[in-house]
């Protein structure tokens, strides 16, 4: 049985806190990817798909599009459509 997409969730957090302190936000958001990544490999029992942010949701999570991305004025603040992304250096992260 696949882990809950809460389990997941913070599993990812959980990595991301032990990969932290981050060197700059790209090393921070290159995290994010290839961690969210491997745990939704290993936990959410869905395979990627190759164009996920075009296609139903399938129940897996994914990394943020860049497509979606709009400006925040903040370096430390990523917008994203529907999803507000706050990630620091020393790893607390932050979805609203």
């Amino acid at each position: 049985m696949a882990a809950t997409k809460r389990m997941r969730l913070d599993e990812v957090l959980r990595r991301l806190r032990e990969a932290a302190p981050f060197q700059d936000g790209a090393s921070a958001r290159y995290s994010l990817e290839s961690i969210m990544r491997q745990v939704e490999d290993e936990l959410s029992g869905v395979p990627e798909s190759e164009d996920a942010s075009m296609r139903p949701a399938d129940g897996r999570m994914y990394p943020p599009h860049d497509s979606f991305e709009r400006s925040s004025g903040s370096p430390r603040v990523r917008l994203f459509r529907q999803r507000v992304i706050e990630l620091t250096l020393e790893a607390t992260a932050r979805s609203r």
